[in-house]
């Protein structure tokens, strides 16, 4: 029902009723955007968002680019590579499962996430070592592909703590608009460094610091009870 359908209302009383329904509304939205422009400025924010921003770079890089790593490890067969992706896939989800429950067992994420993230880094450096092998090259895809997947199901448990509920959602909402940035930038990064020094293991390189660079930002991160943090 709407002021205009009140009876026992006047016409004037229902002009106020509805003059101040707008400029509750109105008070609301400018809270909003308050609200917001405050978590922008949050240094905090910020951070999670470059661990985010990194975190996605490697993602994303591991599954543009694990094709063609495992071509240039030996591997001929479109369907070869097909099948060592899929198991990738499989070992990934069991991983997930085994570290979400030890991260629950143990109530702690950001040693799960960053000793995850900089296993995955790790992968990555290694992989110019096993250029010239196809089991080594593969294992160490579906090792980061582990480690990289059980960040993605832990990550998001982490900004939950800096944000009361009220601000959650704006909260996460920046954060993952790094994570976007991250989708965009590393394509164009490795391909660009793959073209600029023949190399793809350069590219995936510069990936793997930036990843490490990340999960060291996250475990440096303050507890949340400790200092300034994003809170309406």
């Amino acid at each position: 029902s709407s002021p205009a359908s009140a009876g026992w209302l006047t016409d004037g009383e229902k002009r106020i009723v509805v003059i101040d329904q707008q400029a509750a509304q109105e008070r609301r939205g400018s809270n909003t955007m308050d609200s917001t422009l405050v978590l922008a400025r949050d240094p905090t924010v910020w951070l999670l968002g470059m661990v985010y921003f990194g975190y996605f770079c490697s993602l994303n890089t591991l599954i543009l680019w694990s094709p063609s790593l495992l071509a240039l490890s030996g591997v001929q067969s479109i369907s070869a590579i097909g099948w060592i992706s899929g198991l990738s896939g499989v070992v990934s989800a069991v991983g997930m499962l085994a570290i979400g429950l030890s991260s629950d067992r143990l109530n702690e994420r950001r040693w799960h996430v960053g000793l995850c993230g900089l296993v995955a880094a790790s992968c990555f450096l290694l992989l110019p070592l096993t250029a010239d092998s196809i089991p080594a090259t593969a294992g160490l895809l579906l090792l980061a592909a582990t480690g990289l997947y059980a960040v993605l199901g832990l990550f998001w448990t982490i900004p939950g703590a800096y944000f009361r509920a009220s601000s959650a959602a704006r909260g996460f909402a920046l954060i993952n608009m790094f994570g976007v940035g991250g989708g965009i930038v590393s394509p164009t990064l490795v391909g660009w460094l793959k073209v600029q020094t023949d190399s793809l293991y350069v590219g995936v390189s510069v990936i793997a610091i930036l990843l490490a660079l990340s999960m060291l930002m996250l475990l440096r991160l303050p507890q949340p009870n400790q200092g300034s943090f994003t809170e309406e």
